[in-house]
């Protein structure tokens, strides 16, 4: 049997993403585990953070436990408004985990969908902000040789091929159920590149 760790916040739970879609899609290929670790709203740093409510709640949930895979997810806006806390929180869950997870995968988010109101904030369109994440997670999968899922690039092409399919929820950010979806298998497809041994 192997085990995931998902670490994140609504746009990992949203439409219980973890064990509604991904479970069922990576146990098609073997005895699959999944743990997730989310709360709405937060940062890497948060959960690394041993005074943290869900600092606290992580540490418990790794303790005596080894992960074969761990799925970390930062606080969506991080790539494009504080760099410096997104690089210093992936730095500091990593080292909390390091000794619990045998491979890492970075999961880079999407841009909010045309009309968002954030976007007119940022001065971005979608597209715009998801190859600014998209390029940041880059970077520190580089940097830290992690896999990345760019569940971001998947939104687009996906609504390349199908302009009516709604991948979004009315909050114009998180994800519908058939967007959930698509990041399961986004993420799964990443983690299954990680074990080439698995038969597909």
């Amino acid at each position: 049997m192997k085990n995931i760790l998902f670490v994140g916040n609504s746009y990992t739970y949203f439409n219980d993403m973890p064990t509604r879609f991904f479970a069922p899609m990576i146990r098609q290929h073997g005895d699959w585990q999944v743990t997730a670790v989310t709360c709405g709203g937060y940062h890497l740093d948060q959960f690394a953070d041993p005074t943290d409510p869900e600092g606290i709640r992580l540490r418990q949930t790794i303790a005596d436990r080894h992960f074969d895979v761990a799925v970390l997810q930062d606080f969506s806006l991080a790539a494009l408004v504080d760099v410096q806390r997104m690089d210093q929180g992936l730095d500091k869950i990593v080292r909390l985990l390091q000794s619990h997870v045998e491979k890492f995968v970075l999961f880079a988010t999407w841009g909010r969908k045309t009309g968002c109101p954030t976007l007119d904030e940022l001065g971005l369109d979608s597209n715009e902000m998801t190859n600014i994440i998209a390029d940041k997670y880059a970077e520190l999968g580089k940097k830290y040789h992690f896999a990345v899922a760019h569940t971001g690039k998947a939104f687009v092409e996906y609504a390349l091929q199908h302009p009516d399919a709604e991948l979004y929820c009315e909050d114009l950010h998180h994800p519908s159920p058939l967007g959930s979806e698509l990041v399961a298998r986004t993420i799964c497809d990443v983690v299954l590149q990680l074990y080439p041994d698995i038969t597909r």
